[in-house]
C-alpha cells in the first residue's frame, strides 16, 4: 500500500464497495477484522 502521497490521514480506514447484500458485506467485514 502506497502512502507516501496519500491525502488520507493514518488512522483512517478507506473502504470501497459495490453493491453486494448487506449480509455479504458483514461477513466480508467480519472475516477480514480476524
Amino acid at each position: 500500500m502506497e502512502r507516501k502521497n496519500s491525502p488520507i490521514p493514518r488512522d483512517w480506514l478507506r473502504l470501497s464497495i459495490g453493491i453486494e447484500s448487506v449480509d455479504d458485506l458483514i461477513a466480508d467485514l467480519e472475516k477480514a477484522l480476524e
